[in-house]
C-alpha cells in the first residue's frame, strides 16, 4: 500500500505493474521491466510488500531473494514509504531488510517518498522532522531521499531527479 507498483509504473512511464486500491495486498511475485529512459537502460523490480497481507516474510523474502539472484550490473534499492502517518513498527521493519538484501544495503538505497500531494503545501522537511524515528532514518541513509507524486506521473522531470540521484549514489559507491 505503500506504491510500490504504481511508481514503478511512474519510473518506467507504462503500466507494466498492477496497481490499484485495495484492502490487501495487490502484489505478490517479484516482477521486472525494463525500459530505455533518457538513453538509460533502467529495469525496476516490483516486490510484493514487507508487511504483505497475503504472504508470511519467510514468503516474502524468498521472493526478492530469487530476483535479486538473477540481476547484474549496477543496482539500486527504492525503499518506498507513503507520505503520510508513519508507525515506529514500520521503521522498525526496515532494519530487517539486511537480512535480505544484506547489511549495507542503506549504501545503495535511496528513500522513496510517495503521494507527494498528501504533503498539501506543507514541505517535506517539515513532515520529516514531525517524526524523530523517521528523521533517524532518514539520517542513516545519509539523507538520500526523493518525493514522487504518482498522480503527475507525466512530470518527467520527477523521474529524471530520481535517476540522477541514483546515479550519484553510485558514483559515491565506487
Amino acid at each position: 500500500g505503500s506504491g510500490k507498483s504504481c511508481s514503478g509504473n511512474t519510473i518506467l512511464n507504462k503500466k507494466h505493474f498492477l496497481s490499484e486500491a485495495s484492502a490487501k495486498s495487490v502484489t505478490l511475485r517479484c516482477q521486472h521491466e525494463t525500459e530505455i529512459i533518457n538513453g538509460r537502460k533502467v529495469t525496476v523490480v516490483d516486490t510484493p510488500g514487507w508487511d504483505c497481507t497475503e504472504l508470511s516474510l519467510q514468503e516474502v523474502e524468498r521472493e526478492i531473494q530469487q530476483v535479486l539472484q538473477t540481476l547484474n550490473g549496477p543496482y539500486s534499492f527504492l525503499l518506498v514509504i507513503r507520505v503520510g502517518l508513519v508507525e515506529v513498527e514500520e521503521i522498525n521493519k526496515i532494519s530487517e531488510l539486511r537480512n535480505v538484501l544484506g547489511s549495507s544495503y542503506l549504501e545503495h538505497t535511496t528513500i522513496l517518498f510517495t503521494q507527494k500531494d498528501n504533503l498539501e503545501g506543507k514541505s517535506f522537511d517539515s513532515f520529516i522532522q514531525g517524526n524523530a524515528d523517521l528523521r533517524e532514518l532518514v539520517s542513516r541513509n545519509r539523507n538520500r531521499v526523493h518525493v514522487l507524486n504518482n498522480r503527475d506521473a507525466r512530470d518527467r522531470r520527477q523521474v529524471e531527479e530520481l535517476l540522477q540521484k541514483i546515479a550519484i549514489m553510485h558514483e559515491e559507491n565506487r
